[in-house]
């Protein structure tokens, strides 16, 4: 790795053709007020989300606890592929167009789809995931679903979903 003034050069997307710029300065400000209007955003609107995605879940799963696990996982890695694809192809077009802050642009406004998915899977505070299990049984879902659901969504979001969503931005906004 080569200092070159404010950033550092090395080679890591294949699709660049050429050495990738780690900078830092305005953008990673920018990157960080972007994370965190995400992450209020997430957390607000996932109580208004919850009905809209659980109900037609919990439906699809009939009675089956099993069911329920399964289609809260895939709700979580269906809605991270998305917002990865979406936030590379943001870079793409970025680097199509010549417009560095259009990746992170892009990537932005997909977070304000992915957050609120990620962020009401997750278990909160000491309660674990005691506020999911309630909110599922108030839905309709037997108590076996809700915690099936609770318990294989929200790993699967603490565990690779906070991951995602908080370094794609910070990738897309600082390598450039």
């Amino acid at each position: 790795m080569q200092a070159v003034g404010p950033a550092w050069e090395f080679g890591l997307w294949p699709w660049h053709g050429k050495a990738v710029r780690l900078r830092m300065g305005r953008m990673a400000v920018v990157v960080v007020y972007v994370l965190l209007f995400l992450g209020l955003w997430g957390e607000f609107s996932g109580r208004r989300l919850r009905p809209v995605l659980w109900r037609p879940l919990l439906r699809a799963a009939g009675g089956g606890a099993g069911c329920a696990a399964l289609l809260a996982v895939g709700l979580q890695v269906v809605s991270g592929a998305a917002y990865l694809v979406v936030g590379l192809a943001g870079v793409r077009l970025a680097d199509g167009v010549g417009v560095r802050w259009l990746g992170l642009a892009v990537t932005a406004s997909a977070g304000l789809l992915y957050f609120p998915v990620v962020v009401m899977a997750v278990p909160h505070k000491s309660r674990y995931y005691a506020e999911m299990r309630a909110v599922l049984v108030g839905m309709g879902a037997t108590p076996a679903q809700a915690s099936a659901a609770a318990r294989a969504g929200g790993t699967v979001a603490l565990f690779v979903g906070i991951p995602l969503a908080l370094t794609l931005p910070a990738a897309i906004g600082l390598i450039g």
